[in-house]
């Protein structure tokens, strides 16, 4: 019998594994994303890397990622069903899949506040929510500020 795994275990286990996929995960959660950009933040975290392990500026101006190692590492998260893409123009454009934003959010430890939306034309989404407001002991106004 095969145990499912989750998808927010399947993040952790590829940005453990391999830097890049996690340099591309973190930059897909503040919103969609060029290949460009996304290979320029993975050779900004590299070359930062290697200031640490103390290599040479030779060492460090050769670095380089190549589109096939941003694709490899892209097309890996998107059969995952992590990610999507598709092309723009000349453009290669990355987005996390919306069912993995949550995930992504836990597996690397980002919070954000949660935001409710609701509508005057549509009373009957408010009265729930202000209702929980009105009863809730341990909510307040204050922490909004």
């Amino acid at each position: 019998m095969m145990l499912k795994t989750s998808i927010e275990e399947l993040i952790r286990g590829e940005i453990e594994t391999v830097r890049a996929r996690r340099i591309i995960l973190d930059q897909l959660e503040g919103g969609l994303k060029t290949g460009a950009e996304l290979r320029e933040k993975i050779t900004t975290d590299t070359k930062a890397q290697l200031v640490l392990k103390g290599a040479s500026k030779r060492e460090i101006a050769k670095v380089e990622i190549t589109s096939p190692k941003l694709y490899h590492n892209t097309k890996r998260l998107e059969e995952l069903g992590i990610i999507v893409s598709w092309k723009q123009s000349q453009f290669r454009l990355f987005e996390l899949e919306p069912k993995a934003i949550h995930p992504v959010r836990r597996a690397l430890e980002i919070a954000k506040p949660l935001l409710y939306v609701t509508s005057l034309s549509r009373p009957e989404d408010q009265r729930p929510f202000v209702q929980w407001l009105t009863n809730n002991p341990y909510f307040n106004p204050k922490k909004l500020l």
